[in-house]
């Protein structure tokens, strides 16, 4: 058959896999492509869903759904929709069909189609079509039902009104131990007897508690908290803790610190049978490593220290006793390596997942008791990793979130936090003299994550993240309705920000800074470097956003249109801002905001301290929520406090500000409790 037809308006190339329409070229996933070759050949006639699962995947079991995405794909690249069929017709329970006759063209479709550049716009932009459809090819969405695995049973260990997280059951399967929140940080462990159901808290004071491990005995628990050292250099102390179980058991006991205001940040230890804890430690000012601590000699060594990869995360199988590493390449690739107790490696290969992940996302990991393969997870994603690399994709569980995931003793059954944070944001005016406070439609609130709330520059809509369609969308609102902007099929959204003239949108999308316009149109800004957080586009026109270089953190003020950049090298900086000169606004974890100039050589200075998580430039002031729960407002001009508000809602920070008006993010609601998932 012939490679290149017309199909209405539309050319088609099946040589390369490109729909090109209203001069616009889409390179399209070649199964999508296929499945079109297939209807083109029946020339009008009603193709089977067998048929086409049959010849688009031969000797692979897929479901009728891979198909629907396909033919989703096809109809908004040809700008046809399910509504109208204009062009591709579905027949309920048979298949589908083409509606319009494919023709072969006069012109040779190899050639390059040209459209006009924006004025002024030096960077050439690209149809976002191809970066949604590239995603859905990485998106895997052909895999065969060998590579997916469903655990869509649920049956509920805790049913606490609060927030529980980090279980995993005992040596000997008898009860299990999980952390339960006091609110976003503060957590106590706990157990329950899986016999009697009985729970009991096992720690005495509260503290920020990480995840924890057991001794190979049972009767010991290894985990990391972080407390206040006191010292004006070192504002925030990691320690190694052990608890004694059996004690804690017959009355809550204060855990024991084995390593104290250490010099640098210390993650995920391991119980290992030799007696040693092995845990991860970053040194202020260097890079992670595998360390091991002796409890009976109070010892810590460093075990491993790769110089090609940074390592975030560590597992440990007390039945192989071998260790599992995961660490990020110098490309944003998560490898896994295997090692021996001894520090040997055993293995070490570079996973390669199936669906599109942020480089900058961070994974979870634990071993099968008694298989060779791995969890390995986040929030949104779950996977099972043999230790070769092979990847089984974990079927998502409705539109909630797995927040820790283990192996459980029993045969195919994970444990697992499982639950929904209810995020918001609510209107609040700094004066209610003089100007009228705007409203929000009704029922725009959600059960869901509605995040990042943005003011439309000289405009009234307000946009925001949420997931409350199932997955991380752009929306949009005014004084009377709510409605989706944007159409993802896969990824996160890190970031959303509007242009100046607040006639388009940036949204940083699984690393890629994409301008959508009001009507959901899409394009790609080709920023140069991959962006990590995305926090703001500048009256002035810069795009200011996060990456990393060389795993290093930093900040990139980008200007589009002229093509120049500039970088600031900020390390633990969890959100910025440039004022009005072009100056960086960084926020550090420990709530110190700092003031670094354009020049080099222009130190940078402590302006505001005891802010809360993020904070607004507006017109000369920085407004924000500080450690107490009140608005706090700086002039920049003098840096001296105008004023401070306590706020009658428990809230995080500001997420924008509009003349007297401030859109304020709050977390509402967590239900979060923890469950055994079945096949």
């Amino acid at each position: 058959m012939s490679k290149q037809f017309l199909l209405g308006q539309a050319q088609i190339d099946l040589t390369r896999n490109q729909i090109i329409l209203a001069g616009q070229k889409q390179t399209m996933q070649p199964k999508a492509m296929a499945v079109l070759a297939a209807l083109i050949d029946a020339q009008g006639q009603v193709v089977t869903v067998e048929a086409l699962l049959q010849r688009v995947w031969p000797g692979t079991v897929v479901t009728p759904n891979t198909l629907q995405r396909c033919i989703a794909q096809l109809r908004k690249a040809l700008d046809d929709n399910s509504r109208e069929q204009r062009i591709i017709k579905t027949h309920a329970k048979q298949g589908y069909s083409l509606e319009v006759r494919a023709e072969l063209p006069g012109t040779d479709l190899g050639s390059d189609v040209t459209s006009g550049n924006r004025q002024g716009l030096s960077i050439p932009h690209v149809v976002v079509a191809a970066v949604v459809l590239l995603s859905l090819i990485m998106a895997g969405f052909y895999l065969s039902a060998d590579n997916v695995q469903s655990y869509n049973k649920l049956h509920y260990l805790t049913t606490s009104s609060g927030k529980e997280s980090f279980a995993s059951y005992s040596p000997d399967g008898r009860y299990m131990v999980f952390h339960r929140f006091l609110g976003q940080c503060d957590n106590h462990l706990w157990s329950k007897d899986l016999h009697s159901q009985l729970e009991s808290r096992l720690t005495h004071e509260a503290g920020f508690f990480q995840q924890h491990s057991f001794a190979p005995g049972g009767d010991r628990l290894a985990f990391v908290g972080k407390s206040i050292c006191g010292k004006p250099d070192v504002p925030e102390c990691w320690e190694l803790k052990t608890l004694d179980i059996t004690a804690a058991l017959a009355g809550n006991q204060n855990a024991q610190t084995r390593i104290s205001c250490d010099d640098g940040r210390l993650y995920g230890p391991q119980w290992m049978n030799n007696g040693k804890i092995a845990l991860l430690k970053k040194p202020h000012n260097g890079q992670w490593q595998l360390i091991t601590y002796h409890v009976r000699d109070n010892l810590a060594q460093p075990l491993y220290a790769p110089t090609d990869q940074r390592l975030y995360n560590l597992a440990y199988s007390a039945g192989l006793d071998t260790l599992a590493l995961l660490g990020k390449t110098a490309e944003g690739k998560d490898q896994l390596t295997l090692l021996n107790s001894s520090g040997e490696v055993l293995s070490s290969v570079v996973l390669h997942f199936p669906l599109p992940l942020s480089q900058f996302e961070l994974l979870e990991l634990s071993f099968h008791p008694s298989q060779p393969k791995l969890l390995v997870y986040n929030s949104q994603h779950q996977f099972e990793v043999s230790f070769s690399g092979r990847i089984t994709t974990i079927s998502p569980l409705a539109a909630k979130a797995i927040y820790s995931l283990v192996y459980a003793p029993h045969q195919n059954t994970l444990l697992a936090a499982y639950g929904m944070r209810d995020w918001g944001f609510y209107l609040h005016n700094l004066s209610a003299a003089g100007e009228q406070m705007r409203t929000l439609p009704e029922k725009w609130d959600s059960t869901f994550a509605d995040t990042d709330a943005r003011f439309q520059p000289k405009g009234e809509l307000i946009a925001f993240v949420s997931n409350r369609s199932g997955q991380q969308q752009v929306w949009l609102m005014d004084e009377r309705r709510v409605w989706q902007l944007s159409q993802f099929t896969q990824g996160s959204i890190a970031g959303l920000t509007w242009s100046p003239s607040g006639q388009q949108l940036l949204v940083n999308h699984t690393d890629r800074l994409l301008l959508l316009d009001l009507s959901g149109g899409v394009e790609v800004l080709p920023a140069p470097f991959a962006a990590m957080q995305l926090y703001q586009w500048s009256e002035q026109g810069e795009i200011l956003f996060s990456t990393q270089v060389a795993w290093q953190q930093r900040i990139v003020a980008w200007d589009p249109y002229q093509g120049h950049w500039q970088q600031w090298h900020v390390p633990d900086s969890s959100w910025a801002q440039l004022d009005d000169s072009g100056r960086l606004l960084s926020l550090y974890n420990n709530g110190q905001l700092w003031l670094h100039g354009r020049d080099d050589a222009e130190e940078p200075r402590q302006v505001v301290s005891h802010i809360q998580k993020r904070f607004v430039w507006h017109h000369g002031q920085i407004l924000a929520v500080d450690k107490t729960n009140q608005l706090v407002r700086y002039p920049m001009s003098t840096l001296q406090e105008l004023s401070r508000s306590p706020l009658t809602t428990t809230s995080l920070y500001v997420d924008d500000s509009q003349g007297s008006r401030l859109l304020i993010a709050e977390l509402s609601d967590v239900q979060q409790d923890i469950v055994e998932l079945r096949p």
